[in-house]
């Protein structure tokens, strides 16, 4: 599911961005917090009071503990990334790192050398305005965001990092396929 955000670059640097996602309402996130809360707290009363009152422990619990746990893992998750969720993207002319962070938790971090191109895809029309997503791509992988912009916040995005690194000097500009413009580092 991808979330609306806002752009944050570190230290003024615009090396580093960070998108972080705008805050769903609070209807959503006591409903996810409610979820999650449910499914540690059920499943393990349950176990509990079948030990001490019923007829022991069994494998079952065991299970049942542990498919709930895990389901209560990503809900917490999704909790932790309405609410606190964003995006970590270091660009330097060795190359591209990126890292969802969810407060408590961390995506794994996904690198790309260089050399690597910067384009967004246009994933959503909401209300007659166009939104889009930032990706980086290179021969060996592809890093899409988890989160959307409005198409003209990402086009002064998209011009901010490439007109601002301080390794960039001369772009190939190509086209591609669908007509959105991608930018090589030299």
């Amino acid at each position: 599911m991808m979330e609306k955000a806002h752009v944050h670059f570190e230290n003024n640097s615009k090396s580093e961005l960070k998108l972080k996602v705008n805050q769903a309402h609070i209807y959503k996130r006591s409903a996810l917090f409610g979820a999650t809360l449910l499914a540690f707290l059920v499943p393990l009363a349950s176990a509990l009071y079948a030990v001490f009152f019923g007829e022991g422990p069994h494998l079952a619990y065991l299970f049942i503990l542990l498919i709930f746990g895990y389901l209560g893992i990503h809900l917490l998750k999704a909790y932790l990334w309405s609410s606190y969720g964003e995006e970590d993207m270091t660009f330097s002319p060795e190359g591209c790192s990126y890292i969802a962070n969810f407060k408590h938790f961390s995506g794994t971090e996904k690198r790309l050398k260089y050399p690597y191109y910067i384009n967004y895809d246009v994933v959503w029309e909401n209300d007659n305005q166009l939104e889009a997503v930032l990706s980086i791509y290179n021969d060996e992988g592809h890093i899409r965001s988890n989160l959307k912009l409005p198409i003209d916040e990402m086009e002064k995005l998209y011009v901010n990092l490439c007109d601002e690194m301080p390794w960039l000097k001369d772009p190939e500009v190509k086209a591609d396929v669908d007509g959105a413009f991608a930018v090589q580092f030299s």
